[in-house]
């Protein structure tokens, strides 16, 4: 894990947020003391567009057939 203190981080901003996309951790210091920590984001899933419009209509699908098959 890297160091960095809040000046540099405000300097250099872009240059360490690429680091961190690429995996590098970073200990933030203020005044010398330990502030806080910046770490990769975990991944997340990401549906393919089509993926995303098919599980909505299978969505309204279901919930047009459950409307008109209910009896109220």
């Amino acid at each position: 894990m890297k160091t960095v203190s809040v000046r540099e981080l405000k300097a250099h901003w872009s240059e360490i947020e690429n680091q961190v996309r690429g995996g590098t951790s970073f200990l933030v210091l203020n005044r010398g003391k330990p502030a806080a920590r910046i770490v990769p984001a975990a991944p997340r899933e990401v549906l393919a567009w089509d993926d995303h419009l098919f599980t909505y209509r299978d969505w309204e699908t279901d919930r047009k057939s459950t409307r008109l098959n209910s009896s109220h």
